[in-house]
């Protein structure tokens, strides 16, 4: 999944940090690019799906999409 430029999902990032406080989790997409050519773009994540049920893909999408929201809309 890609998140628009700037906004840093590695393990040290904003989002990463804001996602584990959601209860959610997701492989950073610095994870996933080969090492060449650099540099390796850091607004993309790499979500797993292949255990979880509906009921808990539908809320591991909402608490992704409430910790994009709270890293692309701080409140001041």
């Amino acid at each position: 999944m890609t998140v628009p430029e700037g906004l840093d999902t590695s393990f040290q990032g904003p989002l990463f940090t804001q996602c584990v406080q959601e209860g959610v989790i997701y492989v950073p997409g610095d994870h996933a690019f080969a090492p060449e050519p650099l540099p390796v773009p850091k607004n993309h994540i790499r979500l797993t799906f292949g255990v979880p049920g509906e009921p808990e893909l539908i809320e591991g999408t909402r608490r992704l999409g409430q910790a994009l929201c709270a890293c692309l809309n701080p409140v001041a």
